[in-house]
């Protein structure tokens, strides 16, 4: 998942309209809500971390082996009531080929 946060980093980083919250960012900020900084970001701590840095929405994402085929799918949620802001799949026949360009 490194590789993955690294590509999608780079892909956004010259995004007019998006700003990311660096991983030191969300280090500090977990810390100050006394989570451990290597703690598992769920959807819920997502949200306070995204609510805590004045974010606008928070990222989630999955990638699942679904017969012979993975599917991958991102989603976009509000940081202050959790509604669904967008929402993307893809699938791929090998999880590789998501990080190729």
């Amino acid at each position: 998942m490194e590789r993955c946060e690294r590509d999608f980093r780079c892909n956004c980083s010259s995004h007019r309209f998006l700003t990311l919250v660096s991983g030191e960012g969300i280090q500090q900020t977990l810390q100050m809500m006394g989570q451990p900084a290597n703690v598992r970001l769920t959807p819920q701590i997502a949200r306070e971390v995204c609510q805590r840095t004045n974010s606008t929405a928070a990222l989630d994402g999955s990638i699942a082996l679904i017969g012979a085929r993975y599917d991958l799918i991102v989603k976009a949620v509000n940081c202050v009531n959790g509604d669904l802001l967008a929402s993307t799949e893809a699938q791929a026949n090998d999880k590789a080929m998501f990080w190729t360009r």
